[in-house]
């Protein structure tokens, strides 16, 4: 990884204006402004800018479909915003994100604690590094004491080390 970028740390790299929803929306109004905006998912915060959660795309699709099932479904965006959300401080470093997001850590060094090989059979760094996809998120909103500062995503580091390397 390029030094810039290694050096690089989320509040240099983030939208410092992003796309927000408040918990008050219908699901329905949810969806809409998520659309118009051409975001797949977005924090959720009050009146003080305090990031109460994040709410996607598939989280509110997932409730229109199951309207079909349960009349009586919730129907603010409070009600389906999942309040577990992973953060990040502006103060991180980039490639530190880069690691979080693309790397399970686990599945590249199969090891315990004290360093015993837990694999099941040998598996050069090369296959294990294939294998060793994370399954977290594409989107994270960067908050200091609660409060939302901004939002950094993979797209944003992808075109910055395009940028970079190009």
């Amino acid at each position: 990884m390029p030094k810039s970028i290694i050096n690089l740390t989320v509040s240099e790299l983030m939208e410092a204006t992003p796309f927000t929803l408040s918990p008050e929306l219908s699901i329905h109004e949810g969806l809409m402004q998520l659309t118009a905006a051409q975001e797949r998912g977005a924090p959720v915060v009050d009146k003080q800018n305090r990031l109460l959660g994040f709410v996607s795309q598939q989280d509110l699709l997932r409730c229109l479909w199951s309207e079909e099932y349960n009349k009586h479904i919730n129907s603010h965006v409070a009600d389906l915003m999942q309040t577990q959300v992973m953060t990040v401080s502006g103060n991180d470093k980039i490639a530190d994100l880069v690691e979080l997001m693309v790397v399970d850590r686990e599945k590249l060094f199969p090891v315990t604690a004290s360093g015993m090989y837990t694999g099941s059979r040998f598996m050069s760094y090369e296959e294990r590094l294939r294998h060793a996809s994370a399954n977290k998120p594409s989107s994270f909103p960067v908050v200091n004491e609660g409060l939302l500062l901004g939002v950094i995503t993979r797209e944003q580091i992808a075109t910055k080390m395009c940028s970079v390397m190009g």
